[in-house]
């Protein structure tokens, strides 16, 4: 009796022990699966973000948030190899299996994924608007904030460099004048080959959507490593230029956005200033003022002929070099410092005259001052005297006015 019941009791520990250990054995295969899932789930989660920090956004960015991707998704990794060990406690052997593959994948979509809304690509990052004189533009952030030397409402600039952290730049210009033709297009793309390296892939005119019908014009250039869209806009009677320089196919569809944001409000007070130019002339009486086109003007005596032309931001060698090209008939001679001899094709005969660039401390304005001779023997030294003479005005000045040219005077 007694060893039936030892036997007894002998078998039911044992068989209690027996159970104990097939619930542990159940258990184990089920921990390890689970950290076999968040595994794979760090692990994908990483490289997708790696993905699009590396392949999808600029190899090299100032942006906290693109850069804080990296660091996450070292995390990641450092918790994907934390789970691993936890699981099988090596790494070993045996990290590629089916289940972690397709989990890891799935991971790796939605890392990808939050890589885009966190650090959205250079053409998908957020803009905020930005007011400007006369009209508004969205840009992306940092924008830079209001400055007094971007300007006035007749001429001003605004530059974004890295716009967003990123490679890029971003320039809005306005200017009075009307849109480009082909020739000034095409004198400002040799300007950015010269800046950036030869432009290539040219297009003189591309399709770009404005808002309100507005007139506008576009083009594109491939320079260097990044494409360069340009678009001009007409607000009321100043024309707005914006500029995007990036890597594609980033650039196109940033500019389309910008483009696309402009709001125009023209001033009807600042409107009436539009065109003037800022030079002080000393010419005494008998001069009367001819129409002519926006931010030009055109002087005359009945026989000499004065023009004042207002430039932004370029620089005299290339103001110089435009001219062949706007003004066929002009010839530009020999020169002294900002002081050049000049001669017109006029009426099948060659007109003396004299160019003087004039550099002016307000608007980032250069002033060409023209005079023509209209008479067989022309008074060189007067002509010269005139545009030497010639000064920007001062924002404290009044503008000197002169008569309108009558119907039935001549025109030189």
């Amino acid at each position: 009796m007694s060893d039936t019941n030892e036997g007894s009791g002998s078998s039911g520990s044992n068989e209690g022990v027996g159970v104990a250990a097939s619930s542990d054995d159940t258990d184990a295969p089920s921990a390890r699966r689970r950290w076999d899932y968040w595994m794979a789930i760090c692990a994908g989660l990483s490289l997708g973000l790696l993905v699009h920090r590396y392949a999808v956004l600029p190899f090299v960015t100032d942006g906290f948030v693109p850069n804080a991707l990296l660091w996450i998704a070292l995390g990641l990794l450092a918790g994907a190899r934390a789970a691993y060990k936890a699981g099988l406690g090596t790494v070993t052997s045996g990290i590629v299996t089916p289940a972690r593959l397709a989990i890891a994948i799935l991971a790796a979509l939605v890392g990808a994924g939050a890589g885009f809304v966190i650090a959205p690509p250079l053409g998908f990052v957020a803009l905020r608007t930005r007011a400007l004189p006369g009209f508004e533009v969205s840009l992306p952030s940092p924008a830079p904030a209001a400055d007094p030397k971007l300007g006035s409402y007749q001429h001003g600039r605004l530059d974004l460099k890295r716009p967003a952290g990123m490679a890029g730049a971003i320039s809005i210009e306005w200017s009075p004048g009307g849109l480009f033709d082909d020739d000034e297009v095409e004198m400002t793309i040799e300007a950015l080959g010269a800046m950036g390296g030869p432009a290539h892939d040219v297009a003189l005119d591309v399709e770009v959507p404005v808002s309100g019908g507005l007139p506008a014009r576009s083009w594109s250039a491939r320079v260097g490593e990044n494409q360069v869209w340009m678009t001009q806009v007409r607000c009321g009677a100043r024309r707005v230029q914006i500029t995007t320089g990036a890597a594609p196919p980033g650039a196109k569809r940033l500019h389309r956005r910008v483009v696309g944001s402009l709001r125009c409000h023209p001033d009807p007070a600042a409107e009436r200033s539009v065109g003037d130019i800022p030079v002080m002339l000393a010419l005494g009486t008998g001069w009367s003022r001819v129409r002519s086109d926006a931010n030009q003007l055109q002087l005359t005596d009945g026989a000499d002929t004065v023009i004042a032309h207002a430039f932004l931001g370029h620089p005299s060698d290339r103001i110089i070099k435009s001219l062949g090209k706007a003004m066929p008939a002009l010839h530009v001679g020999t020169g002294d410092g900002n002081l050049w001899s000049i001669s017109v094709d006029i009426d099948h005969g060659q007109h003396p005259g004299w160019l003087r660039l004039c550099d002016c401390n307000r608007d980032n304005q250069t002033l060409l001052l023209i005079w023509i001779a209209g008479k067989p023997e022309p008074d060189l030294t007067r002509g010269r005297e005139i545009v030497q003479r010639a000064r920007c005005r001062q924002p404290d000045e009044r503008p000197q006015s002169w008569p309108d040219l009558r119907r039935d005077d001549k025109v030189p």
